[in-house]
């Protein structure tokens, strides 16, 4: 199955890899049309559902990764050659074990953060699939119930920086 990622070329105009030695002003931009399109073999049990999938820049090389919650792994596809570049296993039992993954935000390579609705947790972990670092997000530092918004009512969660947002439900 083929499919086509307009929204990514968009994305990728907009939100290129950042060059160090480019002096442009970032804080503008050129929005120019275009019929190019960007075509991945991908496999037939992966989404391409929004929520499931994450832009990101790594090396001035252009990657798209795909959470497949079937199988409990994540696809990392290099947009730049349009191919398959890693699949990343994560462990749903034994001591390397992440519950259910319902969102993730990928920094780099080395950290890519996995969030879980049940139970409340949030992970680091690699990209050979070594969980690094875990902690319950159950509640605040005040000690009150953190209520968590699933994925399909909001956002996954925001990293700016080292901080990682996570959208909670509406509480009244």
């Amino acid at each position: 199955m083929k499919i086509s990622i307009i929204y990514i070329l968009v994305g990728i105009l907009l939100f290129s890899c950042n060059n160090p030695n480019n002096s442009a002003d970032h804080s503008t931009f050129t929005l120019e049309s275009t019929n190019d399109s960007i075509y991945i073999q991908i496999g037939k049990k992966e989404s391409n559902q929004i929520i499931l999938n994450q832009y990101f820049c790594e090396n001035d090389s252009n990657y798209l990764a795909i959470l497949n919650p079937n199988n409990h792994s994540i696809y990392i596809y290099n947009l730049d050659k349009q191919n398959l570049y890693k699949k990343i296993k994560i462990e749903n039992e034994g001591s390397n074990a992440f519950p259910e993954t319902f969102g993730y935000v990928i920094k780099n390579f080395d950290t890519i953060i996995l969030i879980s609705h049940m139970p409340p947790r949030v992970s680091i972990m690699n990209s050979e699939g070594k969980l690094l670092k875990s902690i319950s997000i159950e509640k605040d530092e005040n000690g009150k119930k953190i209520f968590m918004a699933v994925p399909w009512y909001a956002q996954k969660g925001i990293l700016s920086g080292n901080i990682l947002y996570i959208i909670q439900e509406l509480a009244v």
